[in-house]
């Protein structure tokens, strides 16, 4: 498989040195990777060191076809959280290439949204969407975008349980645990040239903690640094090696009451972690159950355990998997005084210690191994392909899947019509879809497919008003997308009845019956990416359609598009009727200013697509020529881009 991670940051990053192991390893078993980075690739031997086995990327070179030394493109995309720079890029990539698409969550994002920008979702859902773009940062997730993100995924990894609340209901997902790279972490014996070399006593405490501080664990971090201050104010000499970044002032204007007992690391690199921890006496992950620690698994926790040294953690995350007082000792509340208590029982309980350092070891050995941990995430990627191979060899018909040719459009508003250009192109391409009904339908249907496939991947989230019979839903549900289909199925508009014979013949689509406009509060909780009709609006009774767009807008996700083709009576009986239906479509999405002049050009185009002899033979039945005469007919077709800022 060529596998290619996308992450949010350079390889400095906690997530990155965790993708480092599972590339690395996945490329031993047999795969291709690359690793995608923002920018500065170069970190990767500077923050992790030489045994690198993928091939490091910028985001700028992910514009290049050829990725893999095979020359072809990416299998999986894997996604590492769906913060707006990896979205972005992904949504790019999904048009450039046919393969999968996983995403890994390891954060409650709405969380860190929240803590980044000291405001509540609630809030931040209010501002216009042109301004809420603005006020995300890239490295955070947008809240609208990662959830309609996680929906396009073909597969979810999450690093802890809890987060399979984000999951879809029936999208595949795997709890994926990081592995921790033995061959560099491993049990030894403190180094004393290196408690020299950092100024350490032989009767001092020694502890350390390794990682970033942010407005997410600030409070966290700083109960450590307490607790050692109240450990040296006690009459116990501690101190704590601390590695890692500040993004946030957590220890006040005048931090020198913590660092007279700390020693300031800053980042160092990833290889130089394991010595720091052989020189410690106790291993201390500071926190409590809440709604940061709950979703999370610290990355630090894997390295600690594996050591051979007693880790000290909070009753959350990877605390609710260990046996307390075996294999770590739990906090209570978390605070300063609590880590004080703990640390003492430890000092003063040999027996205590030794067990909780060998029981954390082979708790590490057994749920952070790392081939272990790797093979699962390796058979879950074959899983994913596998049901893609199996959704095509279940497509009925005889079509190709031609979904490459229209790859790279760009999907606008527009105010058009069918043209026999585009029937011709539709015949040679989507010949099945093409000779479904003698009507409108057989340019309509094509033209939709169409315009959905080159602008939305798959997985996209699209929902069909007044389906009748489900053709279209059913063939881009066979090419990978996830179709909702609402149509009352009363025979309203000459439309069919047979909703119990569809939902036999179609189980794998959600067909809801019932009036579109009706179905709010049914479809309150979801979002669709685009929302599509074919030959439905012009048998709407006139006062009902502004309801209908106003449903159209509350549905569609802040990115969402809306296209629809209308059969149109240019010419004969009912011609005054269907423009002034069109007049209030056009309105309704903005285009009623460009309706002359589009009726004007297509009734001069030789292109003009118009509805056929025998189309009006199929449709005039047994009804008497004079009481059903002949029609000029149409199809208008119209794209509504409601937030104007496609992905």
């Amino acid at each position: 498989m060529n596998i290619l991670f996308i992450t949010y940051h350079d390889f400095s990053s906690n997530s990155a040195i965790q993708i480092h192991n599972f590339a690395n390893t996945l490329v031993k078993i047999g795969n291709k990777c690359c690793v995608a980075v923002p920018t500065n690739k170069e970190s990767v031997k500077e923050c992790i060191g030489d045994d690198i086995r993928y091939t490091p990327l910028n985001y700028t070179d992910l514009d290049k076809t050829k990725l893999f030394p095979d020359g072809n493109g990416p299998d999986i995309i894997h996604a590492w959280t769906p913060r707006e720079n990896v979205r972005k890029q992904c949504m790019i990539l999904l048009k450039k290439f046919i393969c999968k698409l996983v995403i890994h969550l390891e954060d409650n994002e709405d969380l860190l949204l929240e803590n980044a920008l000291a405001t509540s979702i609630e809030s931040l859902k209010k501002n216009p969407s042109k301004k809420l773009n603005r006020l995300i940062p890239d490295t955070l997730s947008h809240p609208f975008f990662y959830k309609d993100f996680i929906n396009r995924a073909d597969g979810i990894t999450v690093i802890m349980d809890k987060l399979t609340e984000f999951i879809p209901q029936d999208k595949e997902y795997l709890i994926l645990w990081p592995g921790v790279d033995k061959s560099r972490f491993n049990p030894g014996t403190g180094n004393d040239d290196l408690k020299k070399e950092l100024g350490l006593n032989k009767n001092e405490l020694v502890l350390c903690y390794t990682g970033n501080v942010h407005g997410s664990n600030a409070k966290e971090v700083r109960s450590l640094y307490l607790a050692v201050a109240l450990l040296n104010r006690e009459g116990i000499p501690a101190r704590l090696i601390r590695t890692g970044k500040d993004f946030t002032n957590f220890l006040g204007d005048n931090p020198e009451w913590a660092h007279k007992y700390s020693i300031e690391m800053g980042f160092i690199h990833h290889e130089k972690i394991a010595d720091l921890l052989n020189i410690t006496d106790c291993l201390i992950q500071p926190g409590k159950p809440d709604l940061f620690n709950e979703y999370r698994l610290p990355s630090k926790l894997p390295e600690f355990f594996i050591m051979g040294k007693p880790v000290i953690l909070p009753k959350t995350n990877v605390g609710r998997f260990i046996q307390n007082h075996q294999e770590g000792l739990l906090l209570e509340k978390g605070d300063a005084l609590d880590i004080v208590y703990k640390i003492k029982l430890i000092m003063a309980d040999k027996d205590l210690n030794d067990r909780l350092s060998q029981g954390g070891h082979h708790f590490a050995l057994k749920m952070f191994d790392l081939d272990t941990n790797t093979k699962k995430l390796n058979a879950f990627y074959k899983t994913i392909l596998n049901s893609q191979k199996n959704n095509e060899t279940s497509m009925s018909g005889h079509t190709p899947d031609n979904s490459q040719v229209y790859v790279n459009s760009i999907l606008d508003d527009e105010l058009s019509y069918a043209t026999v250009r585009d029937f011709c192109d539709s015949i040679e391409n989507f010949k099945d879809l093409c000779s479904l009904n003698g009507d409108l339908k057989n340019v309509q249907r094509p033209w939709i497919v169409k315009t959905i496939i080159s602008n939305f991947p798959k997985g996209s989230k699209l929902l069909e008003i007044g389906a009748g019979e489900p053709k279209v839903a059913d063939y881009l549900n066979k090419r990978g997308y996830n179709v909702t289909v609402i149509d009352p199925y009363n025979g309203d508009g000459n439309g069919p009845t047979e909703f119990d014979y569809f939902k036999k013949c179609y189980p794998n689509i959600r067909i809801i019956k019932n009036h579109f406009e009706l179905c709010a509060d049914l479809l309150k909780n979801e979002s669709f990416d685009c929302i599509y009709s074919i030959s439905v609006l012009e048998h709407v009774p006139d006062r009902q359609i502004p309801e209908i767009f106003s449903e159209i807008r509350q549905l569609l996700t802040p990115a969402g598009f809306s296209i629809h083709c209308i059969d149109h009576v240019l010419l004969g009986n009912g011609a005054e009727g269907h423009l002034a239906k069109l007049q209030i479509i056009a309105n309704e999405n903005d285009k009623l200013s460009e309706l002359d002049s589009t009726i004007t050009k297509l009734s001069n185009d030789v292109e003009t697509y118009f509805l056929s002899a025998e189309g009006h033979l199929f449709w005039k039945g047994q009804v008497p020529y004079d009481k059903f005469p002949f029609r000029r007919v149409v199809s208008i077709n119209i794209i509504k881009n409601w937030g104007n800022m496609l992905f």
